[in-house]
């Protein structure tokens, strides 16, 4: 049986992702490994990932933790993986004992904690499952609002907006679409009464003048 601890100073890293390195005990609790923490090394999905691979590589059976993320746990249950509740403040000897007792282990991924940095990314480590890898604000609905954004800012669109409501605005108004057809239009009909205005009074002034030569 392998336990793997998550450590930083000789104890149980308060958190499992922040820990310097990790060390690998076998069932007599004698230290058999130590491995640097691929998670500090790298940032991202990719960097949580190898530190994943490198618990699961190393043939763990248990892992001991203190805080943890529901994301990271849930993918160690998945693997197979048993997780036991450590603390701190414990020496190192008496948590790898602890691990022999069944009530301290975590059985649902509900039981880490929240995500909150994946939420605020929209979704990170292959996202929802629709975005086909790494989320980070990629979701569906949000690649298609950008994409109707960005073709709406092609098409002279309002500050970006649809396609199809920047296109009206950008023939007759040369941009926003947001009422600039209509202010277009205003516009032309008042250019065209003001030339027709200056037509006629330009004719008046040329018959006045034929009349004064005739005379």
């Amino acid at each position: 049986m392998i336990i793997a601890m998550p450590m930083s100073r000789d104890r149980l890293a308060s958190h499992f992702t922040k820990a310097q390195h990790i060390g690998f005990f076998n069932e007599q609790h004698q230290l058999i490994g130590s491995f640097a923490n691929p998670a500090l090394e790298g940032e991202g999905c990719s960097a949580k990932k190898a530190m994943l691979e490198l618990i699961i590589n190393n043939k763990t059976n248990i892992v001991i933790v203190q805080h943890i993320g529901e994301r990271m746990l849930g993918k160690l249950l998945d693997a197979g993986i048993s997780v036991s509740k450590g603390d701190s403040t414990i020496d190192t000897q008496e948590l790898l004992k602890s691990t022999r007792n069944l009530n301290l282990r975590l059985l649902d991924a509900s039981q880490g904690r929240a995500s909150l940095n994946h939420e605020k990314k929209g979704g990170c480590c292959g996202g929802d499952g629709k975005s086909g890898g790494c989320g980070c604000g990629s979701h569906g609905a949000d690649s298609q609002d950008k994409a109707q954004a960005s073709a709406g800012k092609k098409a002279g669109g309002c500050c970006g907006g649809h396609a199809g409501h920047g296109q009206s605005g950008n023939k007759r108004s040369g941009g926003c679409g947001c009422g600039g057809r209509a202010k277009g239009g205003s516009e032309s009909v008042m250019s065209h009464l003001a030339k027709q205005a200056k037509r006629e009074a330009t004719q008046q002034s040329k018959m006045s003048y034929a009349g004064f030569r005739k005379l």
